[in-house]
């Protein structure tokens, strides 16, 4: 396993590798480390609350569009921070 933080470099060799495939699990890892909750990782994605648990089940796959999000939201983690401050 890789500890190393995604950098915005990462992200954009990504996009240009179309090797983006985010499972379920890391899902809710990234999440974590963005330190949101479930609703607000939901209003963060644009997405309802119950999608985000789906999705984080396993039931149903992240699309890739917002696994591309995802991604680009954990490069940018202390902006996405700044957006849920109480």
């Amino acid at each position: 396993m890789n500890d190393k933080p995604v950098t915005v470099g990462d992200v954009l060799r990504a996009f240009d590798a179309d090797e983006l495939e985010l499972p379920s699990a890391n899902l809710l890892v990234l999440r974590k480390q963005l330190g949101q909750t479930q609703l607000q990782f939901a209003e963060t994605m644009g997405v309802s609350l119950m999608t985000i648990s789906r999705w984080e089940r396993g039931e149903i796959a992240v699309p890739g569009p917002a696994q591309r999000l995802a991604q680009v939201l954990l490069a940018l983690r202390p902006i996405v921070q700044l957006l849920h401050l109480p």
